[in-house]
């Protein structure tokens, strides 16, 4: 069983086909079982957004009849949802737009690692003025870094300062010349 999960933005609600059950059950089956990573086959390469797969495995697999399967797919692809090639063993799917629907789910199953700065936080300072140092307007970012007075290096993660070599969390009380 594949894990992870799929984007689907709550506009599929206005999409002509979400008041199909069958057709609409069908597509979000689709893009479960779409490959996310470039993958192989049996010598066949199958691309992200795409699946191998059948009308009877389908079938199966939503109890629901071949011929309901038939018409659901015969609707997504009237409406460009998808496009089959088959063979007598096979249909291979690909979800049209795939990476339109997807894209940034690749980049957030990344794990972000005490190397990787994420790039989702980030914070806006107003000016601060202290004794040696002056920060105005500046946007820190997650793993922006910062030379403190006593010489040590604080470094941004999840929205709030570390200290670099160890990772603890620093007392803003104490380093009051962070922003």
């Amino acid at each position: 069983m594949q894990t992870g999960w799929i984007k689907l933005h709550r506009s599929i609600r206005d999409w002509e086909w979400y008041s199909d059950a069958n057709t609409c059950r069908l597509f979000i089956h689709l893009l479960l079982k779409a490959n996310h990573d470039d993958n192989e086959w049996k010598g066949i390469p199958i691309k992200s957004g795409e699946l191998i797969t059948g009308r009877k495995v389908l079938s199966q697999e939503l109890c629901l009849t071949e011929q309901q399967i038939r018409t659901s797919i015969k609707r997504l692809k009237s409406t460009n949802e998808i496009t089959i090639k088959t063979t007598n063993k096979y249909s291979l799917i690909q979800i049209n737009n795939w990476t339109s629907y997807q894209q940034d789910n690749q980049l957030a199953n990344k794990p972000i690692t005490n190397k990787q700065p994420t790039t989702n936080h980030k914070q806006e300072c107003k000016e601060y003025k202290n004794d040696k140092n002056i920060y105005s307007k500046k946007t820190f970012k997650d793993g922006s870094t910062i030379q403190l007075e006593d010489g040590t290096t604080a470094v941004r993660r999840f929205g709030e300062w570390v200290d670099a070599s160890s990772h603890a969390k620093l007392d803003r009380n104490y380093y009051k010349q962070l922003p």
